[in-house]
């Protein structure tokens, strides 16, 4: 236990209370998130410091990838449901949990490796606060522990947890910072007490830490608002505030897209669909979409919003009975036509996107002296043009050549010339260019065709 501070304030411990002028100037706001959640550095850092008062309780000393589960002295809501336990991990992350079953399971010591709240399903998928979530040790000589602490008097308490000397992996420099979960309110306040750890250290400033918050299935349903995902944009002495939903919040609205699974931006957030949001009725707010996305052969091409909006941004006000909007696009494929030779031909669509479904008329055009031999790919056979349904990306070769293919100078008729020219390439004395029955190989069998074709009997290829 280390012996307290000597600018510690009576009560409550609080250690500074600290207003960046020049923070506020350059706040910076994130969410809404899908849950109603919102996120700014736009708030007072006053650090209180369980671990230097002398007298609390503390936990997972000397630990390593291990959990400890606390209760808390209050019903904490967290994405519309009630908690009343914790489960606190050595790598600076808090779970909120209904039992003990989670807390220093085989799930819960994984979750050293952290990663981004948007995109990955955290060890176990619970409920989360991560204000400072990394590989972090305790196990080191000289390294603290996690200590928590109570503050205040109902309805207005708080309960603190704080990573005091958390040593982070690669360094034996240590981290102190601290959650405070707010009565009431439900607000969740992160500190950084000390996080500036030298320009040569890979962890100073959160620069490998993931920091934010999350529900269950945050990565699929936007109920995950991450302030930073291994960025170096933390600060000593600073702190970042995340707003629960108002309890004036009601108007309780779907965000989806059709085909469903697009992006849609909320209020300036990128949000997976579909979403739920919960707005203060009268309240105006912003959905936009990409009005051209594509992957890979398919393009989504943005139509229109419903109920109402033909343009990729809308505006729209919070009604007291929440609603539906959806933005809806059209499906495209892509074409992709070649000609071969393209010295002798040419076939139209290449790199055009089409309606699904829509029907494209393909024509091969041979340049004057060559002649078109076939479709191979998404069409085929001789037939000139042909019909092509677009029912998925498609892809096609128009094949062209000699327009007379007994005729090695490509005349119209055969000659003894061109018998000789084909023993030629049969023989090798010549290269193989005028292959005629399609085995790839200019041999006998081409060689009695163009003997036919001078006997008068066709040139049959």
């Amino acid at each position: 236990m280390r012996k307290p501070m000597s600018n510690l304030v009576s009560g409550r411990q609080l250690v500074t209370a600290v207003l960046f002028t020049a923070g506020l100037l350059w706040a910076v706001n994130k969410g809404p998130d899908a849950g109603g959640y919102t996120a700014t550095d736009s708030t007072v850092y006053s650090f209180i410091d369980p671990a230097g008062g002398g007298g609390s309780p503390s936990v997972l000393t000397g630990s390593d990838d291990d959990g400890a589960l606390l209760t808390l002295p209050f019903s904490f809501q967290f994405y519309g449901q009630s908690y009343t336990m914790v489960c606190v991990s050595s790598n600076g992350l808090a779970y909120f949990v209904t039992d003990q079953t989670f807390c220093d399971s085989a799930a819960q010591k994984a979750d050293f490796a952290n990663t981004d709240l948007t995109t990955t399903v955290l060890p176990g998928d619970r409920p989360a606060i991560a204000p400072f979530w990394m590989d972090l040790t305790f196990a080191p000589a000289g390294a603290g522990a996690v200590y928590y602490q109570t503050v205040g008097t109902a309805p207005n308490r708080q309960f603190i947890i704080e990573w005091y000397n958390a040593i982070p992996a690669g360094t034996l420099s240590p981290v102190t910072f601290e959650a405070i979960l707010n009565e009431t309110t439900n607000n969740v306040l992160f500190q950084y007490q000390t996080v500036s750890l030298g320009s040569g250290n890979a962890a100073s400033l959160g620069a490998t830490a993931t920091v934010g918050i999350r529900n269950t299935a945050g990565n699929t349903n936007g109920q995950a608002l991450q302030w930073s995902y291994s960025r170096p944009v933390l600060s000593n002495s600073y702190a970042i505030l995340f707003g629960a939903p108002s309890s004036t919040a009601t108007s309780v609205n779907t965000i989806d897209t059709s085909p469903s699974g697009i992006t849609v931006t909320i209020d300036g957030t990128d949000t997976a669909t579909p979403a739920t949001v919960r707005w203060v009725p009268g309240t105006t707010h912003t959905l936009s979409v990409t009005a051209s996305q594509t992957s890979g052969g398919t393009q989504t091409a943005f139509t229109s919003w419903s109920p109402t909006g033909t343009t990729a941004q809308i505006s729209v006000q919070a009604q007291n009975t929440g609603i539906s909007y959806i933005a809806t696009f059209a499906t495209q494929y892509l074409l992709t036509t070649t000609a071969t030779p393209a010295s002798e031909g040419s076939v139209n669509g290449n790199g055009t996107f089409y309606p699904a479904n829509q029907q494209v008329t393909i024509t091969a055009t041979p340049i004057a002296g060559f002649a078109f031999k076939g479709f191979t790919g998404a069409l085929t056979g001789t037939t000139n043009p042909q019909t092509l349904i677009m029912n998925g990306p498609k892809q096609l070769v128009a094949t062209f050549g000699t327009s007379f293919a007994c005729s090695v100078s490509s005349g119209t008729s055969a000659s003894v010339t061109d018998v000789q020219g084909f023993i030629n390439q049969a023989l090798g004395i010549a290269s193989a260019a005028n292959d005629i029955n399609g085995d790839h190989v200019v041999n006998v069998v081409d060689v009695q065709i163009v003997i036919n074709a001078v006997l008068n009997l066709g040139c049959t290829e």
